[in-house]
């Protein structure tokens, strides 16, 4: 004869226990399907109220966004969302989803407004150095065709018009110029 224990002797463990030994199997799955995606809705952020984006720069739209910021989806979110124009200080307008790309290529995810800014600084002026000589003609032998290309672009706060006078051409390569100005900010800076 099997001696039946009722559930109220039973511990917590042990009930946990016989409802997934007695639960038909559909049913744990479905239950398994439905937390993991309650885990992603509250990972991506869903739950959160939405709030009002302002500004045209970077720094004023992340100004009161949800920190931290781990994917890119949730970044471009916190821009204003897919394909809207974002200005960087010192720097041309760039889609959200561009933005999220160079930071993410600098760093993983971001806890403060002003990391977001700096990843976008320290990859901006070498990827639109990169696009701005795409096709040039090298070898360069003058300061003029990189002042008309890129010498608005900033470098830690100085620009590249500034920097360009102090590099020695010829310039032979794309890479040979941002090495160039990455040695003159530097000699500038102290």
């Amino acid at each position: 004869m099997s001696r039946h224990i009722p559930d109220i002797n039973r511990k917590p463990i042990q009930r946990v226990i016989l409802e997934r030994l007695t639960t038909p199997r559909h049913i744990l799955i479905e239950q398994a399907r439905r937390a993991s995606r309650k885990g992603e809705r509250k990972e991506a952020g869903v739950r959160r109220k939405p709030r009002e984006i302002k500004g045209r720069y970077v720094e004023d739209r992340l100004r009161g966004a949800h920190f931290p910021i781990k994917t890119r989806e949730q970044l471009v979110s916190e821009l204003g969302g897919k394909g809207v124009k974002v200005e960087i200080r010192g720097g041309p307008a760039m889609s959200s989803e561009e933005i999220a790309e160079r930071c993410f290529a600098e760093k993983n995810h971001f806890f403060a407004p002003g990391e977001v800014h700096h990843a976008v600084d320290i990859s901006s002026w070498a990827r639109t150095t990169t696009k701005s000589f795409n096709g040039a003609i090298f070898p360069i032998k003058g300061s003029g065709q990189v002042m008309r290309r890129i010498g608005h672009v900033e470098i830690d706060g100085v620009t590249i018009g500034e920097l360009a006078g102090s590099i020695k051409y010829p310039l032979v390569s794309v890479t040979d110029l941002i090495d160039k100005l990455v040695k003159a900010r530097k000699r500038k800076k102290g």
